[in-house]
């Protein structure tokens, strides 16, 4: 079993290598592709789940230890089958269960911007915004549950841009934000009781774009179908130095 760092939190998290598998286990994930995204499954619910804790080597420690014990000692397929049914089970309550949202004056940023349906892709331009103090700048997604529940554990795609009103392709801008983020990874919150949201992008204006300068942001969110009206929403709240 080999490892590859692709984690938002910069851990390296396991991937299977089929080319050489040393274990028995391996060889047997190996030998099944519904195994092989069973423990894809895995891998990536833990990555989640890592980056968004203050511990994060301890998620794969803990992962490690359930290989050891209940994972390798499977003598057949079967058994593999149950234990990544029973682990992933386990491991998609964590991960889709949401986290109050921290008190704080939130402020929203533009009323809330209803999207009627998502065909693959949607593109989504935000009015200007200018910030006149350091803030935490956040972009939540509330897709029902029903469109979530047919998501592939890796999620849909989203990519985030953010430059002066007036730059142009093809010229320097004065200033440019890029975000790049994937689905299993988006923290899930809930705010004010309404069940999940998705945090898709967050900034921090005064570090990631200027304060007191007009800021344009536009982003996709692709590779995903929602039927039913979902709503993006964008709040804002100051960052609180420590001393």
């Amino acid at each position: 079993m080999g490892l590859i760092a692709h984690a938002p939190s910069g851990l390296a998290q396991q991937v299977l290598d089929c080319a050489h598998p040393s274990e028995r286990s391996d060889r047997l994930l190996c030998s099944d592709q519904d195994l092989q995204r069973a423990f894809q499954d895995a891998a990536l619910r833990i990555g989640a789940l890592a980056s968004w804790s203050k511990a994060p080597k301890a998620w794969y420690q803990t992962q490690r230890l359930w290989e050891r014990e209940r994972r390798d000692p499977c003598e057949n397929a079967e058994c593999l089958r149950a234990a990544y049914q029973e682990r992933n089970a386990y491991l998609t309550v964590l991960h889709e269960t949401p986290t109050p949202v921290a008190p704080g004056p939130w402020t929203p940023l533009m009323p809330a911007l209803v999207l009627q349906q998502v065909d693959d892709t949607a593109l989504v331009r935000l009015p200007p915004m200018t910030f006149a103090v350091e803030s935490l700048v956040r972009v939540e997604w509330k897709v029902p549950a029903g469109d979530r529940a047919r998501w592939a554990v890796a999620g849909p795609g989203g990519r985030l841009l953010c430059q002066p009103p007036d730059a142009r392709e093809g010229y320097a801008a004065d200033f440019t934000f890029r975000q790049s983020t994937q689905g299993v990874y988006w923290p899930r919150w809930e705010r004010d009781g309404q069940g999940v949201v998705f945090e898709v992008f967050s900034f921090v204006a005064g570090r990631d774009v200027p304060l007191n300068k007009p800021v344009r942001c536009s982003f996709t969110i692709g590779e995903t179908l929602v039927d039913n009206p979902s709503v993006i929403s964008v709040w804002q709240v100051p960052v609180v130095k420590q001393h």
